[in-house]
């Protein structure tokens, strides 16, 4: 049986993130919810993400065939996000705050916390979305951040990709969480100034829209 239940689990893992925690005694403070969306297009304009393999059990609507979903996980990928502001409690090789106790993402030590890239089908329009979350009280807001990626049906290859992404200040919060605004992102050569912004909707992958050409 496919449990789209289990993408909701997630989303509300995600959600408790924006609570507060403690450290050492000190409060995890706000988060801040690096999010974006890619759209990965050819030369010619066609959308990359089309068709891609997602996992098995991890799709909505969990009723109809994997081609036919939404919403899933990606299933053949590598995906690192490099922190441009390191920090003595962040810990970039397992995706977990240090001197935290277990089980504070929603996952047990033996759980992979490693950013997830989702599918999304929108309007006709298929993006690969992360939502990446810090806290305040934990790392410095970034300035940029660097997403390593190795995604053979979206490149073509078995090679490591690199997108760099540069964020604002953070601007205004809704209840305990930034939502911060990427403007500029850098790939293969591309400057992509051109970001489209949906806060209003509050659905969160809409949050920073980013189109890419690749080139393969």
């Amino acid at each position: 049986m496919k449990h789209y239940s289990a993408i909701l689990l997630t989303i509300l893992a995600s959600m408790l993130l924006s609570s507060c925690f403690k450290l050492g005694g000190d409060d995890f403070g706000d988060a801040m919810s690096y999010s974006t969306s890619f759209i990965f297009l050819d030369a010619d304009g066609n959308n990359l993400a089309e068709g891609i393999d997602l996992k098995d059990d991890w799709w909505y609507p969990s009723t109809g065939p994997k081609e036919e979903a939404t919403d899933g996980e990606v299933a053949e990928y590598e995906l690192d996000i490099i922190l441009s502001k390191q920090s003595d409690k962040w810990d970039n090789e397992t995706y977990r705050y240090i001197n935290t106790s277990p089980g504070f993402y929603g996952y047990d030590e033996s759980d992979d916390a490693s950013p997830k890239w989702r599918y999304r089908l929108r309007d006709g329009e298929v993006s690969l979305c992360n939502q990446f979350t810090l806290f305040t009280g934990i790392c410095e807001p970034q300035e940029m951040l660097t997403y390593e990626i190795t995604c053979p049906h979206i490149f073509g290859d078995d090679e490591k990709h690199i997108i760099t992404t540069y964020w604002r200040e953070l601007g205004d919060k809704i209840d305990t969480e930034y939502f911060v605004e990427c403007y500029q992102v850098e790939f293969d050569g591309q400057v992509i100034t051109d970001i489209r912004h949906d806060y209003e909707t509050f659905i969160i992958h809409t949050a920073n829209i980013i189109t890419l050409t690749v080139n393969r």
